[in-house]
């Protein structure tokens, strides 16, 4: 029990980290594409790299019926929750 539990939970960082990263990616391109500097209000003034935030399972999806876990997910915890090992 305690297992599925623990694969749940990290299929879920999966998906939510992944999507994230797409967040931020085009929220970094369009800042790129009207010519303005990202802004934060965050104490450490972090600085973002676009290259930092790769296409990925959720890039160029319109709805989530496009979306394939196994994209979302490493390619060693794919086969973890589907094959098992």
């Amino acid at each position: 029990m305690f297992r599925e539990l623990r694969k749940a939970q990290d299929l879920r960082s999966q998906l939510v980290n992944t999507g994230m990263d797409e967040l931020v990616r085009l929220w970094l391109m369009e800042c790129q594409r009207h010519g303005q500097k990202p802004f934060t209000h965050e104490a450490h003034r972090p600085c973002f790299n676009i290259s930092d935030y790769p296409l990925n399972g959720f890039s160029n999806k319109k709805n989530y019926s496009q979306i394939l876990i196994k994209d979302i997910c490493s390619g060693d915890f794919w086969k973890k929750i589907y094959v098992g090992k």
